[in-house]
Parts: structure tokens; C-alpha cells; sequence
């Protein structure tokens, strides 16, 4: 009838026991929502910082229903400097398949740069052996190259120099002016500033000598005169000195040498000239030697009879006869 049965109908004894129809529905249950998922705030890190294991940036916040799969993406962008950035990409799908996704960002900064304050640059130097090698390598510690306290944590700093040669004042034989560069390439960019990230320095190395020039003086000489018995062609090799210095300078004060360097060959007038050689180097050292070069008459007189002549022989004064 209509209206609720009354259940006691249906139990053992009533009159509706065992009295019954069935069917059976099927509801399924969808989930329309998509997942979320909420990424930790973007970090900014050094870059001395251990960045191969990232769980201390932090973790996503992930909401589902009906559960979800996170899979992670990490995309790093960093130069030879350590600056640059690590992209932490997570991606929530639902088990409707909807998915969400979301990225954190670590920005990696390089505070680690290059100071002058770590730098000692290489001390002044004079050097006392003749021919010294001025080399970086040949010079002592402290006067060799320039050291570095510590070198930039994430990046690198290029050591170089230039040098000039100049001829110094005795007792100098000359001079090296050494620049020394030192550029942090992370932080110098000539497009920007010359002097940000590269320091400078001129070291002077000196190299004296007070050896002066070695050579064999040359004999002292004799020439005949010619028929004229007024002067001799004389010739002499010329002078050859040595030195640890390349600059030797020879000079002779001979007015009659045909050149006033180390050869004083030339026309000697009769009688004795005294040659002085003058040899210097550039170390203001001097050294002198003085050549004699006597020109004679070795030609006896000679006596020519005429036939037919006849003179009479006197005593003169000073007791010659003629």
C-alpha cells in the first residue's frame, strides 16, 4: 500500500517475509577540481654556498582531493663567475589528470671579489752581476711576482706584466720598469671602468756594473818613414773590447787616425805620437790604454861621386871636413 511498509511486516512471521524485488545502481564519483601547488618563496644564495642539494630552499605546498604525483625540474644558469640563477620547477598532477605547476628562482650573487688589500706586489730590486737575467723566474721570492692572499672563492684572477728597458745612470747600467696587471675577470668590464677589478703596480729592477771593459792594448809600434821621411802610412787592426753590456763605446785622440773610433789607423807625421784609447760601457765604466807610434827615417844617406869633380877639404868650424 502506499506510505512506509512497517518493518515488522517484513521480519520473520509477518506477512511480507521473503517478499522482496532488487536492483542495483552504480554512481561514480568525479573529482572537477585541479590540484594546486604553491612553490617557496624565491631565495637569493652565495655563491659559496653547497647548491647541490636544494631541499634547504625549501618545499612546495600542494593541495589535491583525490591525491597527486610531484614531479621536480631544476634548470641552473650559472657562469664561470658562480653568478647567475637556479629555476626549481614542480609539477603536480591529480588523479583526474589535471595538473598545476610553479617555479622558484635562486638568484646565486658573487660578493667574493679581488682587493688590492690581498695583493703584495713584488719589492724593488738592484742586481750586482754583470748580464744579470732579469726574468720574473730568476729573481728571488718577494721580488719575483706578485702574491695573492687568497684567490676570488667562485672566480678567477689573471696575473701579467710589461716591460721597459731603459739606460740608467752610472753606477746603473740600466733599468726595467715591470707593470704588474692583476684583473679579477668577474668584476673587471673595460666597457664599463678601467680600474674596477684591475690594479696596477711598477716594479723597478736595477742592474749595476762596476767591471769596466776588458782589452788587449795594443804594442807599441815603429814605422819607417816614406821616401819624403816627413810622416808613414800606418796600419793597426782595430781594437776589440768586451762586456757584460752590448753599449761599448771606444774613442781614440789621435788627430791624425782616419776615424776616431777603435781604429787609429792613418798618416803619422816623422817623430813619436801618442795614441790613447778611451772604452766605456753603459755603466758608466772606463778603462784607458795608450799605444806609442813612432815614425823614423831608416834610410841611410847616400853618397854619389862625380867623375871629374875635385874639391878641396877644410877643416870647419865644429870639426867637419867638406
Amino acid at each position: 500500500g502506499a506510505g512506509p511498509i512497517d518493518p515488522a511486516r517484513e521480519a520473520q512471521g509477518g506477512d511480507l517475509f521473503g517478499k522482496y524485488n532488487e536492483c542495483m545502481s552504480m554512481v561514480r564519483i568525479k573529482d572537477p577540481i585541479p590540484p594546486a601547488v604553491f612553490c617557496p618563496g624565491d631565495e637569493t644564495a652565495a655563491c659559496t654556498e653547497d647548491l647541490t642539494d636544494l631541499a634547504g630552499f625549501g618545499s612546495p605546498v600542494i593541495l589535491s582531493g583525490c591525491g597527486y604525483t610531484l614531479d621536480s625540474t631544476v634548470v641552473a644558469d650559472i657562469n664561470h663567475c658562480g653568478k647567475g640563477t637556479i629555476k626549481r620547477i614542480f609539477t603536480v598532477t591529480g588523479r583526474n589528470g589535471m595538473t598545476a605547476m610553479c617555479m622558484q628562482t635562486i638568484t646565486v650573487v658573487n660578493t667574493q671579489s679581488l682587493d688590492e688589500k690581498d695583493i703584495t706586489w713584488p719589492k724593488d730590486i738592484s742586481l750586482n752581476t754583470c748580464g744579470a737575467n732579469t726574468d720574473p723566474d730568476n729573481l728571488p721570492i718577494g721580488y719575483n711576482r706578485p702574491q695573492l692572499s687568497r684567490q676570488p672563492a667562485c672566480g678567477l684572477a689573471a696575473i701579467m706584466h710589461e716591460d721597459k728597458l731603459y739606460d740608467a745612470a752610472p753606477p746603473a747600467c740600466f733599468k726595467v720598469f715591470r707593470t704588474w696587471t692583476i684583473i679579477d675577470w668577474c668584476v673587471y668590464d673595460p666597457a664599463k671602468s678601467q680600474t674596477i677589478g684591475r690594479y696596477q703596480h711598477t716594479q723597478i729592477v736595477k742592474v749595476e756594473d762596476s767591471q769596466a771593459p776588458s782589452f788587449v792594448c795594443p804594442p807599441d809600434i815603429v814605422v819607417a818613414a816614406d821616401n819624403a821621411c816627413a810622416s808613414a802610412k800606418v796600419t793597426l787592426p782595430a781594437l776589440v773590447a768586451t762586456d757584460c753590456s752590448p753599449n761599448v763605446s771606444i774613442v781614440n785622440d789621435s788627430k791624425y787616425a782616419a776615424s776616431p773610433g777603435a781604429n787609429i789607423s792613418g798618416v803619422y807625421p816623422l817623430g813619436t805620437t801618442v795614441v790613447t784609447y778611451k772604452v766605456s760601457d753603459g755603466c758608466g765604466n772606463v778603462a784607458t790604454c795608450k799605444v806609442r807610434i813612432t815614425v823614423e827615417d831608416q834610410k841611410s844617406p847616400g853618397v854619389v861621386c862625380y867623375h871629374g869633380l875635385s874639391t878641396s877639404i877644410a877643416q870647419m868650424p865644429g870639426g867637419i871636413m867638406a
